[in-house]
């Protein structure tokens, strides 16, 4: 098991960490936005040499250790350069379009299917059947991208529904006659 609280982070230079111990929040600030991350009331951040540490107070929060270094870190690389995902809608007749905030999907069903954009993601559709979901948090975007995948999944058999990029498909044999 990997021992994260000796392993830093390290801070860009064009990122800038604000402690608010009023809120128990870490306030993130980057070229595409701020991003306010929760702290977990038994982790102490000490911020030296543009570098931070997840510090460890008692045992019982050495299992979150690991993972809330991996949530900080995920959130300092969303305010300096983004995530995005790219989804592919394969069928025929099955296709994307964006109207404001809203997506409008036709996957084979008698009717459209509308889905609300959160303010945290932005979408451009690239093609009738290709879609680009920007963000700076990943955990929304990886949410949102689900469920968006979950309207139609990819089918093994037919190699139709929606599809992230490059996922690899195992497409199964049909009925033998």
């Amino acid at each position: 098991m990997a021992t994260f609280s000796n392993q830093p982070l390290r801070q860009a230079s064009n990122l800038k960490v604000f402690l608010l111990k009023s809120k128990n929040q870490l306030l993130l600030q980057g070229p595409l936005g701020s991003y306010n991350y929760p702290i977990f009331l038994d982790l102490r951040f000490s911020k030296a040499e543009r570098k931070l540490w997840l510090m460890k107070i008692s045992k019982t929060n050495l299992s979150v250790l690991g993972t809330a270094h991996v949530l900080l870190a995920q959130a300092m690389l969303g305010v300096l350069i983004g995530y995005r995902q790219q989804m592919n809608i394969v069928g025929i007749g099955y296709q994307v379009n964006l109207n404001n905030k809203t997506l409008v999907f036709k996957l084979g069903f008698s009717h459209v299917i509308s889905i609300l954009i959160p303010d945290s993601i932005s979408a451009t559709c690239l093609k009738s059947r290709t879609l680009l979901l920007k963000s700076m948090n990943y955990q929304k975007l990886q949410n949102f991208s689900a469920l968006l995948r979950s309207l139609k999944f990819p089918n093994p058999y037919k190699e139709k529904g929606i599809y992230y990029l490059d996922e690899p498909i195992l497409l199964k044999q049909g009925k033998k006659t």
